[in-house]
Parts: C-alpha cells; sequence; structure tokens
C-alpha cells in the first residue's frame, strides 16, 4: 500500500514537471483514438490520465468528449471555457456548447452561445461549423457573419478542401428557353421593348450562372429518421468532419440524408473522397448539394 502511493506521488511530481504542450499531444493522439472508434479503450484509460491531470484543461476537454450523454457533458464543456478562456481547448469547448444547445433546438441559448464564440474566438477553426449547424437547427441570429472560411481537419488527415463560401446558395430557378413574346413586354413610354432574342439570350444567361453555381457534397449515409442522421453526425463532427443533413423525398417517403464538406466542383469533392473515407471509415459518394 505504501509502494502503491509513492508511485501515484512521484507520478504527479513527474507530471507537473512536464509542459502543457506534452499533455496537449497526448489529449490529441486519444482524441484521435477515439474519432478511429476506440473510445473503450480511452474510457478504460481516462481515470489514470485524470489522476494524473487533474486541472489539465485538455483532459477535461477528453473526459466530457467521451461522456455519451450531451446534457451531462454541458456542464464540463462550459467549465472550460470559463475557467481557462486561454487554453487551446476553449475554442473547441464553445463549439460543442453552441452544438449541444443546437441540437436540443434551444433556440435562445444555441444563439447566445454562437454569439459568444464569434465574439470571443473570432479566428477559431470551428466558428463557421458552430454557425452551419445553430442554422440548420435553430436558424442563425439576425446579422450574424463569420470572418473566416476554416479548412475542415480530419483527424486521420492533414486537411479536407476548404469551402470556398459560408453562405447557402439559392435553389436555380427553372427558366424557360422560349423566347419571351414582345406582346408580353409592356415597355413604359419613350422607352423601347426588348427584342424577343435578346430576352431569349439572358435566359441562356441566367440558366449558364446557375449551373456555374452548382456545388456538391459527399453523401456518407441516409436513415428513416432525422434523429439517427444527427447522431451520425455528432460522429462526424468530433472527428472534425464538417456534416449537415438533407431532408430528401423517395416514393413518397422522407429520409435523412448525412452529407460532408461543400465543393464547388465535382472534381473537388472525389479529390477530398479518399480522405472522407478514412476519417468516417464510410463509403462517401459524390451528389449535388441542394
Amino acid at each position: 500500500m505504501q509502494r502503491l502511493s509513492l508511485c501515484t506521488i512521484l507520478a504527479l511530481f513527474v507530471a507537473s514537471l512536464l509542459p502543457a504542450q506534452a499533455t496537449d499531444n497526448i489529449v490529441r493522439a486519444k482524441l484521435r483514438q477515439v474519432a478511429l472508434g476506440n473510445a473503450s479503450d480511452v474510457r478504460a484509460e481516462l481515470p489514470d490520465l485524470l489522476r494524473t491531470y487533474p486541472n489539465d484543461a485538455g483532459m477535461q476537454f477528453l473526459n466530457a468528449t467521451l461522456m455519451t450523454d450531451g446534457v451531462k457533458a454541458l456542464p464540463q464543456f462550459v467549465r472550460i471555457v470559463r475557467e481557462n478562456p486561454q487554453s487551446i481547448w476553449a475554442d473547441d469547448a464553445q463549439w460543442r456548447v453552441v452544438q449541444i444547445y443546437a441540437l436540443r433546438k434551444d433556440t435562445s441559448n444555441a444563439r447566445s452561445e454562437l454569439q459568444n464564440f464569434r465574439r470571443n474566438y473570432p479566428t477559431s477553426e470551428f466558428l463557421l461549423f458552430a454557425a452551419e449547424i445553430v442554422k440548420s437547427t435553430v436558424g442563425l441570429p439576425p446579422t450574424f457573419t463569420t470572418y473566416r472560411n476554416p479548412v475542415v481537419v480530419a483527424s486521420t488527415a492533414r486537411s479536407v478542401p476548404a469551402p470556398t463560401t459560408a453562405k447557402p446558395l439559392e435553389k436555380p430557378t427553372t427558366t424557360t428557353s422560349e423566347p419571351v413574346k414582345s406582346s408580353s413586354v409592356k415597355p413604359e413610354s419613350k422607352t423601347e421593348p426588348t427584342p424577343p432574342q435578346t430576352l431569349h439570350n439572358a435566359s441562356e444567361a441566367n440558366t449558364e450562372n446557375n449551373a456555374q453555381e452548382e456545388r456538391y457534397t459527399l453523401q456518407v449515409g441516409i436513415y428513416s429518421s432525422r434523429e439517427s442522421a444527427i447522431a451520425d453526425v455528432q460522429k462526424l463532427l468530433k472527428a472534425r468532419l464538417r456534416s449537415d443533413v438533407i431532408e430528401k423525398s423517395t416514393d413518397g417517403s422522407a429520409r435523412f440524408a448525412v452529407t460532408v464538406g461543400n465543393y464547388s466542383s465535382r472534381e473537388a469533392a472525389e479529390k477530398a473522397k479518399a480522405v472522407v473515407q478514412k476519417a468516417c471509415s464510410c463509403v462517401p459518394f459524390v451528389v449535388v448539394k441542394q
């Protein structure tokens, strides 16, 4: 018994001498294991890690991340933000706070915490993710804007191509290829009527512009219930993959597709497939983003 106590004291002493960067690297390694599906192994090691690093923000973040109940994890993430606002894990924790409130459809807190996120961590790579999950669940606060487009970082790769815009694209308006009859155009006084051929050309130009604005994403799963789709999104977000739920209709029945990424071209989406597949252990395929 005395020997065990001495070992514990020695471990704590050695831990106190380690720089913060060393513990951060340990946390990153454990989070990578969680993303790869080895959460049970990390949970088995967690008690010893917490005893060795009881006040480390990174270890507290790891502990909260391993909790399966978001309600129980929420105060842990809040504590990190309040007590360690300068820690490298603070913006991660703030992002999880926003995520939990958004998924619970708590509009007031989700929007309020998103505003706090933008004010306190305007350059965080997770700010855009937080804004998008709030937008897709309860809607963004009025006049909310993000200031940068982060690179989407997968836990098992360096990076996924970043989206080129944070604003959602409007669904292309269907235009007719038939020329508009001049009789349907009512010019004002002293204004020459627009020739039908000119309007026809404008219609073609609009169609071309809509085609140019077409965007792509990677579908990684489809579910019959929104809850199952959201649960999958949570797993992908832990793996640092930007993901969304898109409702589709198949044979008159609602289906909920889980997608990753927002790409300006099919080629960019194809290039990202290998990275996403390795990070999520799934088989993604390219679809047009709606």
